[in-house]
């Protein structure tokens, strides 16, 4: 073994190391971003450890194959046999796959500046879209949901009892059980001037037949 192939010997695993360090900082930026700019209800602690983990997995395979056809052929039949059934409850959970994969792909193709670069536009990016609450068309204070016995209270009785309480509702789901007794009824409202909150939760409590009060603020766009 001449000089080179030893220098080439131990560059290899440096520079692979190399590649996986910055992956694996990447990775922390966007999954860090995920985790601030997340709206929905369906925040999950997995889904933000998986992007960290899945990017330097990425930029390693990238790198393994590099430019070798007989290994990117047994690279694209092992994961053929892979079966992913894990639903995606939020578009926004897609498009950061999407993007760690592509930063992945950058970072084993050895396209640090790429890399880096998009990394920091789209993470202003997504803070741009949350502080200005871009594509919220949503007029209402709060999502109020209750379980309504419809043997002891009608809906109709409620809606009166509300009234005084409320600027606008607007009833987006009603859940029945086989009978129709009980419904689970969701709505979006907001309050008239100087109603607050505790009022209008005091008054459904007193209401016969209301159960499992639940009101969450939606001025954010929270999605569930």
């Amino acid at each position: 073994m001449n000089t080179k192939d030893l220098i080439k010997t131990f560059s290899d695993p440096l520079s692979t190391f190399y590649y996986l360090a910055i992956g694996t900082i990447l990775a922390f930026i966007i999954a860090y971003t995920y985790k601030k700019t997340h709206r929905s209800v369906s925040y999950s602690q997995s889904f933000v450890t998986s992007l960290v983990m899945l990017l330097p997995l990425v930029a390693l395979i990238i790198n393994v194959v590099n430019n070798n056809v007989a290994r990117a052929i047994g690279v694209f039949g092992a994961f053929s046999v892979t079966r992913f059934r894990t639903p995606i409850k939020d578009t926004r959970d897609m498009v950061y796959i999407f993007w760690i994969l592509a930063t992945g792909l950058a970072v084993g193709a050895g396209e640090m500046s790429i890399a880096i670069t998009s990394t920091v536009v789209v993470c202003i990016l997504a803070y741009i879209l949350k502080f200005t609450n871009f594509g919220n068309t949503n007029n209402f204070d709060y999502l109020l949901i209750y379980n309504l016995q419809t043997k002891k209270t009608r809906s109709q009785d409620i809606e009166k009892t509300l009234q005084p309480y409320l600027k606008t509702k607007e009833t987006i789901n009603i859940q029945s059980d086989k009978k129709g007794e009980n419904l689970e009824i969701s709505a979006n409202v907001s309050l008239k001037k100087g109603t607050d909150i505790d009022s209008l939760v005091k008054t459904l409590q007193n209401i016969n037949g209301i159960e499992e009060i639940s009101i969450t603020p939606i001025q954010n766009g929270v999605e569930f």
